[in-house]
């Protein structure tokens, strides 16, 4: 089983909830994204389960949502 797949599978963890902000543009205004708002130690506790023995040191991610991405 692919690794990641096996790590959800696996995953004990309570739902979270995550908000998000408004439009950001990047690329030129080629882009855009929401970035999250609240606390990410949720998220970073359930990214770091999901990479569990995939990488070791996985770097700050802060989530987000890419609505468009751009074409360059």
């Amino acid at each position: 089983m692919i690794p990641v797949l096996r790590n959800l599978t696996n995953l004990v963890m309570p739902s979270i909830k995550i908000f998000f902000g408004h439009p950001i543009r990047f690329s030129d205004g080629q882009g855009v994204y929401l970035t999250a708002q609240d606390d990410l130690h949720a998220s970073k506790a359930l990214r770091n389960l999901v990479l569990q023995d995939i990488i070791a040191h996985p770097r700050n991610h802060e989530p987000h949502i890419t609505l468009i991405h751009p074409t360059k």
